[in-house]
Parts: C-alpha cells; structure tokens; sequence
C-alpha cells in the first residue's frame, strides 16, 4: 500500500486517476499494445483492456477491468495475466476543499506454479519494489498538483 497526500480537490484528484486515455497512452509509450475491450461510451464499470507488454524479456499479455467506479471517493480494477489475479484499489479521502489523500493498494495471488515462483522472487524483493512504488505515487501526485 502506498499513501500520498496531494494539493488539489478530491473531484480533480479523481478526474486523474480516472483518465483512462493517459494510462492507455502512458503504456504505448512503453511498447504495450493496448487494445479497448469494450463498447462503454463513458469511463465506468465493466471498462475493459487486452494489453500486451514485455516484463523480464517475455511478452505476456494482461486482461484489466473496472470493478468499481464511485467518483470521487473509490477506483478498483482487476486484471489477469499469465496465472496471476490482481487487484489494485485506489482509495480518495477529502482532508479539505485542495488537499486529498490518496491510498493506492495492490494484492496478487497465483493460479499457477510458474506464476507462484514469480511472485515469491517479487515477494523477496518487496522492500525495494515499494520503494520504487511509493516513488511512483509521489510522483503520480505531484504531477496532479501540477496540473491544478
């Protein structure tokens, strides 16, 4: 779980973590392939992605959908790839009219052997991948700022 508090209303927060086309665009700029699975007119429940991506000099490919969108206060998605079933929970908490903490939360579990063994060398590394993650999140956060 990674924890950051942000200068900016909880709506703006929201409408950020929320655009959608910026993650998507964030990834193909990475080399993902990112292809929508979905008819949805309007970000919401049942949004729903087939990305392909390189991770540890394999191509694998994930399927992520929205779970749950209640604006301005929660964000959850799942996804599933190669034998792990995640979920990442984003949780908003107005601290006043221009200050919002932000909770970002992932869990994994396995369904497979190969995938178990992955997640146990992630699991020895943990402190240093929520290092890196909680780096992402300021930086998540102060790009928000920014932008307000």
């Amino acid at each position: 779980e990674s924890e950051k508090e942000i200068n900016a209303p909880i709506e703006k927060v929201f409408e950020r973590v929320s655009d959608f086309a910026s993650f998507e665009n964030g990834l193909k700029a990475r080399g993902a392939e990112v292809k929508r699975q979905d008819s949805l007119a309007e970000p919401g429940v049942g949004l729903a992605w087939d990305i392909k991506y390189s991770f540890r000099g394999s191509r694998r490919q994930a399927n992520v959908v929205i779970d749950e969108m209640r604006s301005p206060n929660k964000l959850k998605s799942s996804a599933v790839s190669s034998g792990i079933n995640a979920t990442v929970n984003v949780r908003l908490e107005s601290l006043g009219l221009n200050k919002t903490k932000m909770k970002i939360d992932v869990n994994m579990k396995s369904t497979n052997l190969t995938a178990k063994v992955l997640l146990k060398s992630l699991t020895l590394a943990k402190s240093g991948l929520s290092s890196r993650f909680d780096k992402r999140v300021s930086q998540f956060g102060k790009r928000i700022e920014a932008s307000v």
